[in-house]
């Protein structure tokens, strides 16, 4: 009987404590470069060719929506993720919207030849990076409401901004 409680506890442990600690770790030490640097992994390995823009959630009538970060270097990293706090453990600003997602520019031609299932991605504290929005297994919500359409010009895999991002 003991031999079996054994691997159930140590299950229960790793489904438990060690990947809420896991999570915590992937929000704790999220910033501005791991999420260019998840950014452009995503669109090397996802859409080639393309550039892509960064989009965080935001509180608007108690919704969560999603907003265009137009400038990675005024944008207030710290209140995003307060609010992806609140959402999770305080239960404010509801909604199906991812905290932090991605999309590829619509105005590349390049972008109009890529996988349907690959133009728009969603952060993953399970997984530490962005993750497309739609799989074979499931799909992960991008926002409830519309967002603002993902121009080159705010592009932060873009060559041209690419150079005034560490």
């Amino acid at each position: 009987m003991l031999a079996l409680a054994f691997p159930i506890a140590i299950l229960l442990l790793w489904a438990g404590p060690i990947q809420w600690w896991m999570r915590y770790q992937s929000w704790s030490h999220l910033s501005k470069d791991k999420l260019l640097e998840s950014a452009k992994w995503y669109i090397a390995n996802r859409a080639p060719g393309n550039n892509a823009c960064i989009f965080a959630v935001e509180c608007n009538g108690g919704r969560a929506s999603l907003k265009l970060v137009k400038s990675i270097e005024e944008w207030d990293l710290e209140k995003s993720k307060r609010i992806a706090w609140d959402r999770k453990f305080k239960g404010v600003c509801q909604g199906q919207t991812a905290n932090f997602a991605l999309e590829v520019a619509t105005d590349n031609l390049q972008s109009r030849k890529t996988f349907e299932g690959s133009r728009r991605a969603v952060w993953s504290f399970y997984n530490d990076r962005f993750i497309p929005s739609r799989t074979r297994f499931g799909f992960a919500a991008f926002s409830e409401s519309e967002t603002e359409p993902c121009l080159t010009a705010y592009a932060v895999t873009a060559r041209s901004r690419l150079n005034d991002n560490p």
